[in-house]
């Protein structure tokens, strides 16, 4: 039995803790004619997203050199897409602390979010589209969790004590996979378009990823998941092919792995 995308989607206007600054932030996100200013007054209205935005803004992951003073120096630090990733995500209760999430979901998103952005960076790429891309990369099997945990359970698998979703399983019991479905929703709720495909491809083989973004993601997933945050989706396949593709000849990089740690120290501080 398949799962109606528009139920997904429906769920994220319907949450009790949903507030109004929220919805009119998605709302002027969506927006290709608001400016900036427009985005950083509504975020102001709201006390605890514009000190949520500020801290992150000014955490040592975005590293800036002049700290942001209000609302609208911290959405240039820190970008649209992030600020929509970190609506969407606690729009959803996708956040430290929910028990509406698979087990291990959060610190495997935050872990992938910090392993993308140490990839990004030393790709030479800017940091915060991986983190958004990453951070929601299985947001598809936590909608699934929260909508149909009973089948949830029944597409997965336990491996040593740890339940991961299993693609075969998953179509059995959803008609799609969690990457098809929460691509889907994300095009839904306007994500840009190259976000969308990291989500939509993040599962598919090394050889058949095109897009840079995307490599960078899955790399930082696989960091992740070396260092022992384990996802609860089918894990990368092929670790090596994924990081050779980048000019890495070992799986881990001792550099990387060295500079996830404490990427993963700051966001959790922030994300909490």
């Amino acid at each position: 039995m398949s799962v109606d995308i528009n139920d997904l989607v429906q769920e994220l206007s319907a949450l009790p803790e949903q507030g109004s600054a929220s919805m009119r932030l998605l709302a002027v996100l969506n927006d290709p004619e608001a400016e900036s200013r427009d985005i950083a007054a509504i975020i102001e209205a709201d006390p605890s997203m514009t000190a949520r935005l500020l801290t992150l803004a000014n955490s040592a992951f975005f590293a800036v050199r002049t700290p942001a003073a209000n609302a609208w120096s911290a959405l240039m630090v820190v970008g649209f897409n992030v600020v929509r990733t970190l609506v969407t995500s606690g729009a959803l209760g996708l956040k430290s602390g929910s028990t509406d999430m698979p087990e291990g979901y959060f610190d495997h998103a935050l872990a992938s979010a910090a392993g993308a952005s140490a990839v990004a960076r030393d790709q030479g790429v800017r940091a915060s589209d991986a983190f958004s891309a990453a951070l929601l990369h299985d947001i598809g099997g936590a909608l699934l969790f929260r909508n149909a945990r009973t089948r949830w359970l029944q597409a997965s698998v336990d491996i040593d004590g740890h339940l991961q979703l299993d693609p075969d399983k998953e179509r059995a019991a959803f008609g799609a996979t969690h990457d098809q479905l929460g691509s889907a929703v994300l095009e839904h709720l306007h994500f840009p378009g190259h976000i969308v495909d990291v989500v939509r491809e993040h599962q598919h083989h090394p050889d058949d990823i095109g897009g840079q973004l995307t490599r960078i993601v899955v790399a930082g997933v696989c960091l992740a998941e070396q260092v022992g945050h384990r996802s609860t989706t089918a894990p990368i396949s092929d670790p090596e092919a994924v990081m050779g593709a980048l000019g890495y000849e070992d799986p881990a990089p001792e550099h990387l792995v060295v500079s996830l740690a404490a990427e993963i120290d700051s966001l959790r501080a922030v994300l909490r």
